[in-house]
């Protein structure tokens, strides 16, 4: 016990050492290496026996002296960056603590704190009676709102597959790529993923996305889904809500906010703007760990409709770990919507 503890306090004084030295003008964000010589001077070796505690210290500081220091003021890359104390704290406790989020049985303050979460970013787009979960990364609830889209059109696609089904998806030219992964995913080809031109500003053109569902519809595919996004990876431009809304309504699409990097605006009186006409989407994907600073990752889709998770998402053979007890209430749609929507 006494070498544990000691091992744990080495390894905090390492860290905040490390933060410390990130304040520091000096301080590079990378002391760059190309991969054979990083390589030469790690020991990347998997011994068939485990080593002392103790000679783990030396292995997190290699860590932490070849690493990006993305908590650096001057590292801007990959849409993060940053350092937040309380974000550190909780990531330090929600280890320690090593819950899965199932049921509220196993994981009763959790999912307590998951649910006004998911309450409160509802309240922030417009959803009063929304729902929604945290998931694994931004890609992943953009999948899971296709998957909501798709089931909303063609329910038996779950049990029974697309049939001859030809589902065409809209996005802007300046989308995230993970749509095409998703498409990949559902099984409708990547090719029925259409990209609509964007303007001056980089935002999807409302005239463009009218036109191009026209064509597939001339073409016999069945358009169904149509991404807004909020804050493109490249320009940070936010697509037209009201204007792209009132497209999905005329041809009674399911509308999709790709919030991941610009969500937080909702917060501000200033740039809330950004995102009027947010209520009139049907779902929306928000990254905390991006404008937020939160640490990575920490991501929620978030639903319009109640029960739109649970039915689209359902599977069967889960009996094992959820019960019929009065807490159940209480469970997430994780509960029994298992598989893409399992998180840590």
């Amino acid at each position: 016990m006494i070498e544990f503890e000691k091992i744990i306090n080495l390894t905090v004084d390492k860290l905040l050492n490390y933060l410390q030295e990130n304040k520091n003008t000096d301080t590079k964000v990378i002391d760059y290496k190309s991969p054979q010589t990083l390589k030469e001077k790690l020991d990347l070796s998997l011994p068939e026996n485990g080593v002392p505690l103790a000679k783990l210290i030396p292995i997190i500081e290699s860590y932490l002296d070849h690493s990006v220091r993305t908590s650096s003021h001057k590292f801007f890359n990959q849409l993060w960056g940053g350092f937040e104390i309380t974000g550190l704290l909780a990531e330090m406790v929600t280890s320690t603590a090593n819950t899965s989020m199932y049921t509220y049985e196993v994981a009763p303050v959790a999912t307590l704190i998951e649910i006004k979460l998911i309450e409160a970013l509802n309240d922030l787009i417009g959803f009063p009676q929304g729902e929604g979960l945290m998931v694994t990364g931004g890609s992943n609830a953009n999948l899971i709102a296709m998957l909501c889209a798709r089931h909303k059109l063609l329910p038996e696609a779950k049990n029974k597959g697309l049939g001859n089904h030809q589902l065409a998806a809209f996005i802007s030219d300046q989308a995230h790529y993970s749509f095409f992964k998703a498409a990949n995913l559902l099984g409708m080809g990547i090719d029925n993923v259409v990209k609509v031109k964007s303007d001056h500003e980089q935002r999807m053109c409302p005239q463009q996305l009218d036109a191009a569902i026209q064509q597939s519809l001339r073409e016999g595919k069945t358009p169904f889904f149509v991404t807004a996004t909020a804050g493109t990876t490249v320009a940070g431009a936010f697509d037209p809500l009201p204007s792209i809304a009132e497209i999905t309504s005329k041809y009674g699409l399911w509308l999709h906010v790709d919030g991941s990097w610009g969500a937080p605006v909702l917060f501000s009186n200033q740039h809330k703007h950004l995102l009027q006409g947010s209520s009139l989407a049907d779902s929306f994907t928000w990254d905390a760990h991006k404008l937020m600073g939160v640490p990575l990752i920490c991501s929620a889709i978030l639903v319009k409709q109640p029960g739109t998770l649970l039915e689209a998402c359902s599977s069967q053979g889960t009996h094992y770990i959820f019960h019929d007890d009065e807490d159940s209430a209480f469970d997430t749609p994780r509960a029994k919507a298992t598989g893409i929507l399992s998180s840590p």
